[in-house]
This record gives structure tokens, sequence and C-alpha cells, in this order.
């Protein structure tokens, strides 16, 4: 009866709302994504570099159940760009296949999800516009452990995928990459690689993924002079970390997510400062604290320390004034004091979301704060004027707190929240949404539900 009641309060909400000559509006849609911080920054996928890369200039012959390749298969096509051979039964492939005049011209070759062994590419060798190779879950001589012994030469080659083939190791890190010398994005997440050599030299590569391996260290990319990204993730070697001793790294973007650390002071990390590192997200660890300093990340804007065990705002982030994007969901922080923010004049984005948080006694003193996400916690109601200085919001996520009712939030008639756009208060006990008196911006939407 009680949410029969709610859903017709809502309605009713909802339907003065539509004849609002300012726009708000009420949104019962319960699959709406509402956890929208993200540290890391949104990469190229795989289809959009294809996208960019081809266009409409595609042989597709993906999942067509073709288990050999014969040189007139293609005797029809002329000057063949791009070709997609993902998702069939492909063991083998004779060198007159791609070495054929109609391949000449060739930039983009899927062979994902076939049987091909990897080691044995010599069909691909030589083609000397190839710029992307995705050779991605392939089961050639499926085994538990399996080596790669690169052994193809792409002059041009720039993008290569090797994800999900079961690797244990690299046989020789410098070979790949001496003779692909323009290689400037390599992916191999999803292996089993365990460790990995002391030897790369290369002048071009500049984005690697290693996800989801065995790895306890990674101190390969010491000589990577040109490394701007690197996913450093799941790795399982607690303070055996050791990345960089290169003092000109142009390093920008640096994830260690899942790499049961306790402590960055305690890891080889930083033996020269990262002057250009940018974005850091040590999520998933076991920390609980923070021991970086801005003399050894100086530029830093975006850090994420979700998911740590962490009970309070470290103190010294407060040395970091450019931080633009923070992320501290899911620790274990239960109290913020008036302080704790004091000096994130420049901060953007701060997600809270998944604590212990029962109140806020005071203002947030963040002029440029554009999202705040407080949902999951254990909130009951907002100081009056909490938002005094909060001018720039535009996102504010209290879904999955205690509130009771909309005057708990005090947000009536406060022009400070004139920008806010998006307003989640799914999951609360809030049972009526008075609209006239909130005054807020006329492109206002409030997010309630689900309701059953």
């Amino acid at each position: 009866m009680m949410k029969n009641y709610l859903l017709i309060l809502l309605l009713i909400a909802y339907v003065n709302l539509a004849k609002s000559e300012k726009g708000e509006k009420i949104s019962l849609n319960p699959n709406e994504p509402d956890d929208i911080v993200n540290v890391l920054p949104a990469e190229e996928t795989e289809e959009e570099e294809f996208e960019k890369l081809c266009g409409k200039k595609t042989i597709d012959m993906s999942q067509m159940g073709i288990r050999n390749l014969r040189r007139k298969n293609f005797e029809n096509f002329q000057n063949i760009q791009c070709l997609n051979l993902a998702g069939n039964e492909i063991s083998n492939i004779s060198k007159e296949v791609f070495h054929s005049q109609n391949f000449e011209n060739l930039l983009y070759l899927n062979l994902s999800r076939n049987s091909l062994d990897i080691n044995k590419l010599d069909f691909i060798n030589n083609h000397k516009n190839l710029k992307t190779l995705v050779l991605d879950t392939n089961s050639g001589n499926n085994n538990d452990k399996k080596i790669l012994k690169p052994k193809f030469f792409l002059e041009n080659l720039e993008n290569l995928y090797l994800r999900n083939n079961n690797l244990t190791e690299i046989n020789s890190w410098r070979k790949l990459l001496s003779e692909n010398l323009r290689l400037k994005k390599l992916f191999l997440s999803d292996n089993k690689i365990k460790h990995s050599d002391y030897s790369i030299y290369n002048s071009a590569l500049e984005y690697v993924q290693m996800e989801k391996n065995n790895l306890y260290s990674f101190v390969t990319v010491i000589n990577l002079s040109n490394l701007t990204h690197l996913y450093f993730e799941n790795g399982y070697g607690p303070n055996e970390i050791c990345l960089f001793s290169n003092e000109n790294s142009k390093l920008r973007v640096l994830s260690l997510k899942n790499c049961n650390l306790y402590d960055l002071g305690s890891v080889c990390l930083l033996t020269y400062p990262l002057k250009f590192l940018t974005t850091l997200d040590v999520s998933h660890n076991k920390l609980n604290r923070l021991s970086l300093t801005y003399d050894l990340l100086p530029s830093l804007k975006n850090l994420s320390l979700s998911h740590n065990p962490l009970y309070s705002v470290p103190e010294n982030l407060a040395k970091f004034p450019d931080l633009k994007v923070l992320s501290l969901s899911y620790c274990n922080i239960s109290e913020i004091t008036s302080d704790t923010f004091e000096k994130f004049t420049n901060l953007q984005i701060l997600s809270l979301r998944g604590n212990k948080i029962t109140k806020l006694d005071f203002t947030l003193n963040l002029p440029n704060l554009r999202i705040l996400d407080l949902a999951e916690n254990q909130l009951q109601i907002l100081p009056i004027n909490w938002f005094a200085n909060l001018n720039s919001l535009r996102y504010l996520n209290l879904n999955s707190n205690s509130f009771s009712s909309m005057d708990a939030l005090n947000l009536e008639n406060q022009l400070e929240l004139k920008n806010l756009e998006d307003l989640h208060l799914r999951n609360n006990n809030i049972m009526s949404i008075r609209i006239v008196p909130l005054n807020l911006s006329s492109e206002l939407t409030i997010h309630v539900g689900p309701i059953f």
C-alpha cells in the first residue's frame, strides 16, 4: 500500500513537471547508469581504431567456418586494405596467400579466434604497409605453457594484439620490438606471463597493456623512453614492482590496479620523478596510507584510491594542487571534516561512493566541482547551505542512503545549484517529492525508483 502511495505521489510530481515551463523532469528508469566516475582516460577501442583505419573498405569473412585459405579465394578482390577473418577454424596459412599482388596495400588483418600457432607467422612477413595485426585468442598447439618466440618482421606495424593466448613467457622482447621498430601499441592482457626480462629497447612503443597476467615484476619498461601509457593490472607479487629508473620518462597514464600493494613507498616504483604523469590508478589494493609526494608526481591530475582499506582521506593529497579527479569509493571512510577538502580548489570530480559516511556538518568549498558521488553511504540529512561553494555542480548522486524526505537534502530555493542537471535519489526512504519549492536548474532531471 505504501509503495502504491509513493507511486501516486511521484506520478503527480511528474505531471506537475511536465507542465512546468522550466523543463525539469523526473526519471523513473531503474536502468540508467549512475556510477560515472572513471579516473583512467577513455581509450580508443579496437573497433574505433579499425573504423578510423579502414572505414568501409573491409572484406569481412569472419565466422564463416573457414578452415583453409588459398590464394584463389581472393582473386576477385583488388587492392585489399582491410581483411577480417576472425572466428574461423584456420590453423595454417601458406605464404602465397598474403604475398599476392592483391595484398600489397594491406593495412589491417584480423586473425583472432582461430587455431593458428602464433609462433608460425611467416605468411605475413615483410608486409610493408600492415599497421594493425590482431592475433587474440588463437589455440594452435594448445597446451598449458605457451612461449612466444616472435619470428615476424613488419616494418610499419603499429598495433599488435596478442590477448588471451595462454602465453606464459615471451622468449625475446628485444627481438619482438627490434624487428618491428614502429610498434606503438602492444596488447598482452589475459595471458599467464610470469616474468619479463631487462632488455627491452624500443624507440616507438607508447602503449602497453599487461592486465590479468601472473606477473611479479615488470622491470622491462626501464628503457622504454617513449612509453606514455602502461596498464599493469592484476599482478600477484606484492612489493616487487620495479618500473622506472629513467629520469626522462614520458609516462602519462599508469594503472596498478589489483597488484596486492600495501605501500607505494616500499616498492622501487619511483627512482626518479614522473614529471609528466597525470593519471594514476592504484585501486583494488591494500593501501592504508598514501606515501607519494608532489615532488615525485608534480603533474598529477587524476587519482583513484578506490577499494583500499583507507579510514580517512589521506592528508598529503592536499599537496597536489592540480588534482582534478579523485576517487575514494569503497574505502572505509566514515568521517569528512570541515578541512578535509579545504585545499582542493581545482577538484572537478569527486567520488566517495560506498563508504560509511553518516553526516556532513560543514560546507564544501569546491568551486570547480562538477560531479559529486555520495551514493551508498549512511547519510540521513545534509546541513543547511552545505552547497554554498558548489556553484559548478552538475551531477549529484545520493542513491542508496537513508534520507527520509526532500527536506533532509536542504536544496530548496538555492541559486548556488542553478547548474545542477542530474540528482540521483534512488533507494532512499523518501516518500514524496515536492517540486515547486526546489527552484533549481531548468534542465534538472531527478532520478528516482525503481518502484515495484
